[in-house]
């Protein structure tokens, strides 16, 4: 609840019963479970298809040169290959959105919007599986979107206890622009944050 608002269950399932001979049904079977809790509840919405996601695009810090916005822009957009479908994802409840940060269960919206949320949950996966150690300072979003009302903020960061400003601003590409990207870089630039790009 503080780290992505919305998971698949395939997601879920890679991510916590990797080991399992059967990751989906093992997940599906624990959600079904806090489901009835009330903790969870599943949706079905329009999102795209992931392409892979296991690498940044790019990461830059302070004093690195200029990266090549038309290009990146590139590389975001070329890996989308299919249009939306009916997906199903899997959110925090009401009640388990308060009792576990505090805040509202997140609002379902449009596709791409959704899309763009599984893709920060894939990367987040990504971050799970090869640099575990930076979980414990992750945090999505909501968690300090109040320390920069009206400001623009990444869609996560690894950060330390005072939170901002953070280690590492962490953005999902999803298929930016080449003008989109290179206000991510200008935001980061004027904030002095070192950023991964995916």
């Amino acid at each position: 609840t503080t780290a992505v608002r919305v998971m698949t269950v395939s997601q879920i399932g890679r991510g916590w019963w990797s080991t399992s001979s059967d990751p989906v049904t093992d997940a599906r079977h624990r959600i079904r479970l806090l489901c009835t809790a009330g903790f969870l509840r599943i949706a079905k919405v329009l999102a795209m298809p992931l392409p892979q996601i296991t690498a940044p695009l790019t990461s830059w810090k302070p004093g690195d040169s200029e990266p090549d916005f038309g290009n990146l822009s590139w590389m975001a957009r070329s890996r989308w290959r299919h249009g939306a479908k009916q997906t199903q994802i899997v959110m925090p409840s009401g009640r388990g959105a308060r009792l576990f940060s505090g805040k509202s269960a997140p609002a379902l919206s449009r596709h791409f919007q959704m899309t763009h949320d599984l893709g920060l949950a894939e990367v987040f996966l990504a971050f799970r599986s090869q640099r575990p150690h930076l979980i414990p300072a992750w945090r999505g979003e909501a968690s300090y979107r109040h320390l920069r009302r009206n400001r623009k903020i990444p869609d996560a960061v690894i950060t330390s206890s005072d939170l901002w400003p953070p280690i590492i601003a962490v953005e999902f590409a999803g298929a930016y622009s080449r003008e989109r990207v290179r206000k991510f870089h200008y935001f980061c630039q004027q904030e002095r944050l070192a950023y991964e790009l995916w």
